[in-house]
């Protein structure tokens, strides 16, 4: 995610956001100091309900943040990872708090949550960690 956010409007969006996009969206407001504070994170199916573009309209819609960032990904594993880790990078920031859900159909297991607990384990075998 590069660049400047865009006016997460629905003018704006239509412009700038193609139909049926599998991708992910950070959604936010801009600072006093022009930084882009990211609020929410999230990701769109091709075949969820018109892709990534119907997603922000939705947002826009319901006036919680300003301003937008969309990536798009060439696959739903892509989309999913990605959503994934920048939930475990900006959690406590954001206020979509529970931890994505892996896409319908499918059974992907977050990289981010297994390392995690690989590295807790290998903490507590060494007795680093207690509990």
């Amino acid at each position: 995610m590069n660049g400047t956010p865009d006016k997460l409007d629905r003018k704006e969006i239509i412009k700038i956001v193609p139909k049926h996009l599998i991708g992910n969206y950070w959604l936010g407001n801009i600072e006093p100091d022009n930084s882009f504070n990211i609020k929410y994170i999230g990701r769109s199916l091709k075949w969820d309900k018109n892709g990534l573009q119907k997603r922000l309209l939705d947002h826009a819609s319901k006036r919680l943040y300003t301003h937008f960032r969309f990536r798009e990904a060439q696959t739903i594993m892509e989309a999913y990872n990605s959503e994934c880790k920048e939930y475990h990078r900006l959690r406590d920031q954001l206020d979509n708090i529970r931890h994505p859900d892996s896409p319908k159909g499918v059974q992907y297991d977050c990289y981010y949550c297994a390392s995690r607990k690989t590295q807790d384990h290998s903490l507590k075998v060494r007795g680093v960690l207690h509990g």
